[in-house]
């Protein structure tokens, strides 16, 4: 995967960005035409909202902190 510094292989060879936080700041300048606007989808109930659709989900700082 030369020319792709922030894509790794995965064990069975499979694909893999490990620069996700960046992907989506990148994406939110819609850098090509038909690219809709990001929607920040929370809550409990997240998976019914992205049910049936396409697209690109993105996961980050999900986790529950101190404070």
């Amino acid at each position: 995967m030369q020319g792709y510094p922030y894509l790794i292989e995965t064990p069975d060879g499979k694909p893999t960005a490990t620069r996700a936080d960046e992907m989506a700041q990148w994406l939110k300048l819609q850098p090509f035409a038909g690219l809709p606007k990001p929607e920040n989808v929370t809550g409990a109930d997240w998976q019914s909202k992205v049910k049936a659709r396409t697209g690109i989900i993105q996961f980050s700082r999900y986790w529950t902190r101190e404070g």
